[in-house]
């Protein structure tokens, strides 16, 4: 009887422990930013509890029951956790992902083609040689109320084919930049600015290979458009749609030999053109099975000032699969149409007609790579 008293005095105060005494972890999703100048509250509790190096603490004397733990400091935004008394005893940790106000992620990716014939191959080919780059940044800020997103795309492609020169089969310069005031869960007021070129100049290819016309150049065109309106976001579902009632876009053609390419006829050898007109701006990314992510982002932009409800499009998705951590593959698809871009037509045998008029543009590209996303 005296053991087993005894036994009861020395456990007890253990089981005690097990039951009031909370260990708490805190994480962050910026890289080599410390946690430990934070500070963790629990709703109802005066007292602030400091963090140690690794981001460690814990709170004692906690009975069992619901708790809303509040991670907050400098640099951070304020995090919320609820918990139960049942998530928790003495071995356990609850890990709580602090985000700061400031946050980048993105992805680099390279990929390469090759394909080779020997002298004495019958069935003939041309050997060929491809390369490909391309870096994604999204720089983004959200404090309280304010959100302001940022993007950076630039992408770059070269092939040559057997012994003729390398040509450039991809070109792009993609940026934006978004800022919103949210007025609830999923509405913001916004004012949203982006801008699209390419590096440098793009050749037409002739079909022996070689380098034909130029086509375009640094600036030309240049594609910018601002505007203010409301934006709509599910984050749970990765989407969001953007519309300006109320949007400048300005086409850029800095060589005017190009100006008859992308601009009216109106405009040949000026250097640009202002409109004013209604901006439709949507986005969706989501992995729709394990590994398998489908992003989709479509512009529309329509002129109030000319050729009212004639609609400019710019529609681009990607399919990217992963097949390890480092390694992807992707296919992309664009479409695109412009009433000032203006094609040579064509009749039903393919002579040319001698008129000009707009047309549907389409590209797609199936990539496979190394890619690093941060």
């Amino acid at each position: 009887m005296r053991v087993l008293i005894l036994w009861s005095l020395c456990v007890f105060p253990v089981l005690l422990s097990a039951s009031d005494t909370l260990r708490v972890r805190i994480v962050t999703k910026a890289r080599h930013q410390p946690v430990n100048h934070l500070k963790l509250r629990v709703e109802g509790k005066d007292s602030l509890m400091g963090l140690d190096e690794r981001g460690f603490v814990k709170i004692k004397h906690l009975k069992a029951g619901n708790y809303t733990l509040i991670a907050e400091g400098e640099g951070f935004r304020r995090t919320l956790r609820k918990i139960e008394g049942k998530e928790f005893n003495s071995k356990d940790t609850v890990k709580i992902e602090v985000v700061p106000y400031w946050t980048l992620s993105g992805s680099e990716s390279l990929s390469f083609a090759q394909v080779g014939f020997s002298d004495y191959w019958q069935a003939g080919g041309a050997s060929s040689v491809a390369a490909r780059a391309e870096v994604k940044l999204n720089p983004r800020w959200i404090r309280d109320k304010h959100d302001l997103d940022s993007r950076v795309r630039m992408a770059y492609g070269v092939i040559r084919q057997g012994k003729n020169e390398w040509l450039k089969n991809e070109d792009q310069i993609e940026l934006s930049a978004k800022y919103g005031y949210r007025v609830s869960e999923r509405f913001l007021i916004t004012s949203l600015a982006d801008a699209r070129s390419q590096f440098h100049q793009t050749y037409k290819i002739t079909r022996e290979g070689s380098r034909g016309s130029l086509l375009s150049d640094f600036l030309a065109p240049g594609y910018f458009n601002l505007g203010t309106g409301m934006d709509f976001q599910d984050k749970k579902k990765g989407f969001s749609i953007y519309y300006s009632p109320l949007n400048t876009k300005l086409t850029i053609v800095r060589d005017t030999s190009l100006s008859r390419l992308y601009l009216p006829a109106g405009y040949a050898g000026r250097t640009g053109r202002y409109e004013l007109g209604s901006y439709l701006n949507v986005r969706y990314s989501k992995e729709i099975v394990k590994n398998i992510t489908l992003q989709t982002k479509a512009d529309f932009f329509t002129n109030h000032l000319q050729n009212f409800g004639a609609i400019d499009m710019n529609w681009e998705t990607q399919m990217a699969f992963k097949v390890n951590k480092y390694v992807t593959a992707n296919i992309l698809s664009q479409v695109i149409y412009d009433e000032d871009i203006l094609f040579d037509l064509r009749d039903s045998t393919g002579q040319l007609t001698g008129s000009k008029g707009p047309r549907t543009q389409f590209r797609q590209a199936l990539n496979v790579g190394v890619t690093h996303v941060f």
